[in-house]
């Protein structure tokens, strides 16, 4: 498909993802477009506090739609010289 999807597969970036924006320097632009969310439910609707101890400075969830992620990955990505392919 030569454009992006029009609608989202997926609805937010983990801890992980958050960090690896950080050192990509995107994070300003994610957290500009999403909603940081700090507590949440987990597997099986164990509860809804955030888990304690995570090993980061980003200890939430950041709700941005698939669209919206691709959309800023790809004018990064076209910054920086690359092509997109399809």
């Amino acid at each position: 498909d030569p454009a992006p999807y029009a609608w989202s597969r997926a609805q937010g970036l983990h801890v992980r993802s958050i960090e690896i924006m950080e050192q990509r320097g995107l994070l300003e632009k994610f957290l500009a477009r999403g909603k940081v969310f700090r507590t949440g439910g987990f597997f099986a609707a164990l509860g809804d506090r955030w888990p304690e101890g995570l090993d980061s400075a980003h200890s939430y969830v950041l709700g941005i739609p698939q669209t919206v992620t691709e959309e800023l990955l790809t004018a990064h990505a076209e910054g920086l010289g690359a092509r997109i392919v399809r």
